[in-house]
C-alpha cells in the first residue's frame, strides 16, 4: 500500500513539475512569441449541374466557382476515366459544357472535375456513368463570337445529337432571356437545325447582365416537342461605374465615384494619380456596403492634394471586384482622366454682416486671366447629406490687373453653410472655394 501511494505521489510530482516547467517556459518568453495567423483560402466549388451518356460519348454540363482565386492558373481541368482510359478537357470558372466522343459502348465511366490549389490535383465533384444506346441530346458548347464590350453579342452554340431509335423528324433550339430584376424568361426565339447541322447562332443578345436560358428541343414522329436539354447562361457581367473629375485647382484635384452594381461584388476603386511615366501618388476608395449604388457628394470626394500648378496630369481608375456568376476576383482599368492644374494667383476677401445678409467682396490678381466670375453657393444641413438650395454667380469688373466684385447673400432660417469662390463659365468643375460662412442656428 504504502508503495503504490508513493508511485502515486511521485506520478502526481512529475506532472506538476513538468506542467511547471511549461509554464516556467512560457512566461520567460512571452515578450518574444510572434503569433502565426495562417489565413486559409475558401475552397472552390464544383458541380456537375448534368451529366448525359448516349452509345459513345458523355457530355455534361459544370459550374465552378472560386472566390478566393484559390485554384492555380491553367490547373482547372475536367477527367473522364475508366479503369483502363483517361481523357482530360481544360476547364473555365462559370459554366462549363462539353462532350467526351470516341468512348466504348456500354462501359461505365467517371468524370472528375479537378483542380491545383497549390497540393497537387484534387477533386472537387464526380460523377459516374455508363455509355448506353439512347435517344437524346445536349448542349455542348456556348462560344462568344463578338467582344464582350459590344453592345450586342453573338453566341455560337454546339449541340450532339443521339437518335438511336429514329424517333425524332427535327430538331431545335429555343432561346429566351430575363433580366436580373425579372422572375419569369421572356422574348423566346427558336431556331431549326437544318439538314443534320449541329451548330447554329444566336444574333443579337443584349450585353446588359443578361440571363439567357437555352433549350436543345426535338420535335418526334409524332409531332410532340420534348426538351432533349437545358442549360441557364448569364451575359460576361458588366460593372456600371465611374470616376470623373469635380474640381480641379492649382494644387489639387477631386474626383466623385459613381456605381451601380450587384449588392455582392463588393466593389472597390483604386485611383493612380500619374505624372507623365511617373506615379505620383495612389488612394483607394470603397463604397459603402449597405447600398447597392453610391455616388460621392461635394465633400466626400477622393482627393489628391500638393499638386504643382499649371501642370498636367492624369488619374487611371481600376476597379476590382468580385464576379457574381464565377465568384473570381477580377481587377479591370475603368477609364483615365487627364486634367492640368491651374496656374497660382492671389486674391483678398472680406465678408461683412449686414445682420439680414453678409456683403462679400472680393478683389483677384489672377495673371492667367483664367477666372472671370466670382459664385456662392448655400448648402441646407440635412442628416444624411447637404444639398444646394441656391446659386449665383458675378462677373468680375477688372481694374488694371486687379479684378474685383461686390455682392450680398441673404441669410438663411435653417442650419446651412455658404461657399463663397471664383471659377471658369466654361469649365463647370475648375472652381475654388475662398472662404465659408457656417449659420448652425438656423
Amino acid at each position: 500500500m504504502r508503495k503504490n501511494k508513493f508511485q502515486e505521489q511521485r506520478q502526481k510530482l512529475s506532472r506538476f513539475q513538468a506542467l511547471k516547467s511549461i509554464f516556467s517556459s512560457f512566461l520567460l518568453t512571452t515578450t518574444a512569441i510572434v503569433i502565426a495567423v495562417i489565413v486559409i483560402p475558401t475552397s472552390p466549388e464544383a458541380k456537375i449541374n448534368d451529366v448525359k451518356a448516349f452509345s459513345d460519348a458523355i457530355a455534361y454540363s459544370v459550374t465552378i466557382t472560386d472566390s478566393d482565386n484559390a485554384i492555380i492558373k491553367g490547373s482547372l481541368q475536367l477527367v473522364l476515366e475508366n479503369q483502363f482510359d483517361e481523357y482530360n478537357q481544360s476547364a473555365n470558372l462559370g459554366i462549363n459544357t462539353g462532350i467526351f466522343e470516341s468512348l466504348k459502348p456500354n462501359t461505365q465511366y467517371t468524370l472528375k472535375v479537378m483542380a491545383d490549389k497549390g497540393y497537387g490535383l484534387e477533386i472537387l465533384d464526380k460523377s459516374v456513368i455508363q455509355t448506353k444506346p439512347t435517344s437524346g441530346g445536349a448542349i455542348t458548347n456556348i462560344n462568344l463570337l463578338t467582344p464582350d464590350t459590344d453592345y450586342y453579342l453573338n453566341y455560337e452554340i454546339d449541340c450532339y445529337i443521339s437518335d438511336s431509335f429514329s424517333e425524332y423528324q427535327s430538331i431545335q433550339i429555343s432561346y429566351g432571356y430575363r433580366y436580373s430584376s425579372e422572375y419569369d424568361f421572356d422574348n423566346f426565339q427558336t431556331i431549326s437545325l437544318i439538314n443534320g447541322e449541329d451548330s447554329i447562332i444566336i444574333p443579337q443578345i443584349l450585353n446588359n447582365n443578361i440571363e439567357v436560358i437555352l433549350r436543345l428541343e426535338a420535335i418526334t414522329n409524332s409531332s410532340n416537342i420534348i426538351v432533349l436539354d437545358e442549360i441557364i447562361f448569364y451575359t460576361p457581367y458588366q460593372f456600371y461605374g465611374e470616376a470623373y473629375l469635380s474640381q480641379v485647382t492649382n494644387n489639387s484635384v477631386s474626383l466623385s465615384i459613381w456605381n451601380e452594381s450587384e449588392s455582392d461584388i463588393n466593389p472597390s476603386f483604386e485611383l493612380v494619380l500619374m505624372e507623365g511615366y511617373y506615379e505620383v501618388a495612389r488612394k483607394t476608395y470603397t463604397p459603402p456596403s449597405s447600398l447597392g449604388q453610391s455616388f460621392q457628394m461635394e465633400g466626400s470626394q477622393v482627393l489628391f492634394d500638393r499638386l504643382k500648378p499649371s501642370t498636367s496630369y492624369y488619374i487611371k481608375v481600376f476597379i476590382t471586384y468580385s464576379d457574381p456568376y464565377n465568384k473570381n476576383q477580377m481587377t479591370k482599368e475603368l477609364n483615365s482622366l487627364e486634367f492640368t492644374t491651374l496656374a497660382n494667383f492671389e486674391y483678398d476677401i472680406s465678408i461683412e454682416d449686414l445682420g439680414d445678409s453678409y456683403q462679400i467682396t472680393i478683389i483677384l490678381k489672377d495673371p492667367a486671366d483664367f477666372y472671370n466670375e466670382a459664385y456662392y453657393r448655400i448648402f441646407k444641413l440635412d442628416d444624411d447629406y447637404n444639398y444646394v438650395v441656391e446659386y449665383n454667380t458675378y462677373q468680375f469688373n477688372n481694374i488694371v490687373d486687379n479684378k474685383s466684385i461686390t455682392f450680398v447673400v441673404n441669410k438663411q432660417s435653417f442650419e446651412s453653410i455658404i461657399n463663397i469662390g471664383i471659377s471658369n463659365s466654361q469649365s463647370y468643375n475648375y472652381y475654388i472655394v475662398l472662404d465659408t460662412i457656417e449659420n448652425r442656428e438656423g
